[in-house]
C-alpha cells in the first residue's frame, strides 16, 4: 500500500480543520453543522515532509482542496540539534529485524507448559502468562535462554536495517528502550559509535562523562536479574524508585522526548509524565517544560487527547507502511 492522502475517499474519514468538521463520504465531501476546534495534529507524509493538521478546503471540488503545509516542528528540531533531544525506542523498531513477536514469546510459553497457544493467550495477560511460567518452572532463566537465542539469530545483518544506521548516527546524548535484545548495542559498534550500555546501578557508576548512554529500561539479556517480564518484576516497578526510574525523571526534566516504535502504552512511562505534569503544574514557571513526542503511522485521537494534557505531541505519518513511515521520519530528522 502507498502513503495515504489527507483528503483519503475513505467513508467518514474525519479531516482535521480549524473550524469546522469535515467528513469525507463516498460521494464527496460533507460539512456538518457542528463546530469544533480540535488540537493542532502534527502530521508527517512525504513528499510533503511535516506539517500541521490545518486545511483550507474549497466546497466547489474536491480536487481543489490544499494543506497550509509546514515543516518539521521547529521545537523538536532546535531540541535535536542543541542535544537535547532523548530517543525512546519501543519494540516497534526491533520488529522491523523480524524478531519473535509476544504472541510467539507466549506460544513458546505455552509449549513448554503443555498448553494449546490459542487456548493459552486467552488466559491472561503477555506478563501473567510469563508468571505463570516463573511459578511452574521456579525460573525465568530457560525462557530467558530462549528469547536471548532466538532475537540474536546469525542470520540476522543489522547492516541492513536503515533505522538503526539513523539512530546510531543521530544526535541523540541518551537513548532509552524498553527492548531486551542487544541490536542497538550491535549497531553502534557496526557504525564505530562509541556509547555506555546502562542496565543496572552498577553501569551507572562506570558510565563515561559525556558518552551516549544506551538505557535498557526493562532490563538486558546480559543480567538476567534485570529483565522486566513477568507482573512481580512488573509491578516492582511501579514502586518508580528503582536507579534506572530515578535516572530517567531526572534526564526528561531538562530534555525533550521522542518515543518511537512505541505506543506509549506502558503504565510505567504514562504514570512518569502525569507525575512531571503534576509536578511542572506546581512550577512557578510551568511553560519551561520542554516538549515532547511520539511518532505514529496509526492517528488515534484518544491518545492523542491522553498524551496532550501530560506534554507529549503525536506525530502521524500519512505512510501506512510502519518501516517506511519511520524511515523516512529518522531520515528527514537526522539529516
Amino acid at each position: 500500500m502507498g502513503a495515504r492522502s489527507a483528503f483519503s475517499t475513505a467513508p467518514l474519514k474525519e479531516l482535521c480543520l480549524s473550524h469546522r468538521l469535515v467528513q469525507r463520504t463516498s460521494s464527496g465531501t460533507a460539512f456538518s453543522s457542528r463546530t469544533v476546534t480540535p488540537k493542532p495534529l502534527l502530521k508527517w507524509g512525504r513528499p510533503k515532509t511535516l506539517s500541521l493538521c490545518v486545511a483550507k478546503l474549497s466546497t466547489n471540488s474536491p480536487n481543489t482542496s490544499k494543506l497550509w503545509e509546514h515543516k518539521m516542528d521547529a521545537e523538536l528540531l532546535h531540541s535535536y540539534r542543541a542535544g537535547k533531544l532523548m530517543l525512546f525506542v519501543g519494540a516497534g523498531v526491533s520488529a522491523n529485524l523480524s524478531l519473535p513477536t509476544w504472541s510467539e514469546l507466549t506460544a513458546h510459553i505455552a509449549l513448554e507448559l503443555g498448553y494449546d497457544p490459542k487456548i493459552f493467550s486467552t488466559y491472561g495477560t503477555p506478563l501473567a502468562l510469563a508468571e505463570y511460567y516463573k511459578r511452574k518452572k521456579g525460573t525465568l532463566g530457560p525462557l530467558l535462554s530462549w528469547m536471548d537465542r532466538e532475537w540474536h539469530k546469525p542470520t540476522t545483518d543489522i547492516s541492513t536495517s536503515e533505522i538503526h544506521r539513523l539512530i546510531t548516527l543521530g544526535r541523540f546524548s541518551r537513548i532509552y528502550t524498553t527492548n531486551y535484545d542487544r541490536w542497538l548495542e550491535m549497531a553502534h559498534d557496526k557504525f564505530e559509535v562509541p556509547f555506555d550500555k546502562i542496565a543496572n546501578v552498577a553501569d551507572l557508576v562506570s558510565a563515561t562523562e559525556g558518552q551516549r548512554q544506551i538505557v535498557k529500561l526493562h532490563g538486558d539479556f546480559d543480567d538476567g536479574n534485570s529483565i522486566v517480564l513477568d507482573e512481580t518484576s512488573y509491578f516492582h516497578r511501579l514502586n518508580y524508585d528503582s536507579p534506572l526510574d530515578i535516572k530517567l525523571s531526572n534526564d526528561v526534566l531538562g530534555n525533550s522526548v521522542l518515543f518511537i516504535g512505541y505506543s506509549v502504552s506502558d503504565i510505567n512511562i504514562r504514570l512518569l509524565f502525569y507525575r512531571l505534569t503534576e509536578m511542572w503544574g506546581r512550577s512557578v514557571l510551568p511553560s519551561a517544560r520542554p516538549k515532547s513526542y511520539v511518532f505514529t503511522n496509526r492517528p488515534n485521537p484518544v491518545t492523542q487527547e491522553v498524551l496532550g494534557q501530560w506534554g507529549i505531541e503525536m506525530i502521524v505519518s500519512e505512510e501506512d507502511d510502519p518501516k517506511k513511515a519511520l524511515t523516512a521520519f529518522l531520515q528527514e530528522l537526522v539529516s
